[in-house]
């Protein structure tokens, strides 16, 4: 019998994983997902500017629903 995570915890992107195929197994699809990273860089003029500062805050924080991953 296989044991499925929950929904509230199954990431979006690894359940695609298993849903297409591309992973075989939910470890498998967890450990492609895993290794995905996001780097953001800003200058000393954008760390200074306040749209870049809230550019800044929306990037972080999704990418930590979008990127398994990410911090």
């Amino acid at each position: 019998m296989t044991t499925l995570a929950p929904a509230d915890t199954l990431h979006r992107l690894v359940k695609e994983a298993l849903d297409s195929g591309e992973a075989a197994s939910l470890s498998e699809a967890n450990e492609l997902f895993r290794g995905f990273r996001i780097g953001i860089e800003l200058d000393d003029v954008l760390a200074g500017d306040e749209a870049s500062q809230i550019a800044l805050l929306t990037a972080v924080a999704l990418a930590r629903r979008v990127i398994s991953g990410a911090l």
